[in-house]
């Protein structure tokens, strides 16, 4: 259940029937021996668009950073064997992602420009920084998951009182935790034991908040209530 419902969301890319074959390039990813990251440079005009294809593995940690002038340009990324849905899109999502990747295969970073700058037949020059980190193999996995711990947390979400979770750790209080709910999840990142930002499916519902209660973090987004213990972000 876990693996399936971790897609943080599955949105219709921008419309490929609005662009020719010959618009796409597609460009392989390889990173320098023992490096485990690396810097794309690359430039789309109008309808032009480049699929980065990637390979990594489930449970591997995908972090992307798109960086350019054209305010109109994003990324998305497509998931193994997707007909053009993303498990992330830049143009509502924003211009950074970090997550734990639900599947093996190969993964597309597609850079595009939106229709208001493609008609216009404008540029983006850009820059992407890709980085792929595999958990410390001293964390164990549940088997059949991509996370190092599962079970539920209090919450209070709508009727909901307890919330099955599972969490991928990157050691020293970096963490992702996925909280199923009714409607949905949430996925909450952590950094040094504070949480930083989330996503949520459905679209977020309003802003994070945290306050800490000795070994415990109260997690406020919006109406909804999340208690995390330590134990879960570090282990033990």
């Amino acid at each position: 259940m876990f693996v399936r419902a971790f897609v943080l969301s599955v949105c219709v890319l921008f419309p490929i029937s609005l662009v020719q074959a010959q618009d796409l390039t597609t460009v392989p990813v390889h990173f320098a021996q023992g490096q485990s990251s690396t810097v794309l440079k690359g430039q789309i005009k109008g309808y032009q668009y480049i699929d980065y294809k990637l390979n990594a593995k489930a449970g591997q940690t995908l972090t992307v950073a798109y960086n350019s002038r054209q305010l109109s340009s994003y990324f998305n990324i497509l998931p193994p064997g997707s007909q053009d849905e993303a498990l992330f899109v830049g143009s509502s999502a924003g211009n950074t992602y970090r997550g734990v990747l639900p599947a093996s295969g190969e993964y597309k970073l597609r850079v595009y420009m939106m229709r208001n700058a493609a008609r216009r037949n404008e540029i983006a020059k850009f820059t992407l920084k890709v980085a792929i980190d595999t958990p410390p193999a001293s964390d164990a996995k549940v088997s059949g998951t991509p996370y190092h711990a599962t079970g539920t947390i209090a919450c209070v979400v709508a009727q909901t009182r307890a919330c099955p979770f599972g969490v991928v750790r990157h050691g020293q209080g970096a963490a992702e935790v996925t909280i199923q709910v009714a409607q949905g999840q949430r996925v909450i990142r952590f950094d040094h034991g504070t949480a930083t930002d989330y996503t949520a499916t459905p679209m977020p519902h309003g802003e994070l908040s945290q306050q800490k209660q000795k070994d415990v973090s109260h997690i406020k987004i919006g109406a909804e209530q999340y208690e995390i213990p330590d134990a879960v972000i570090n282990g033990g």
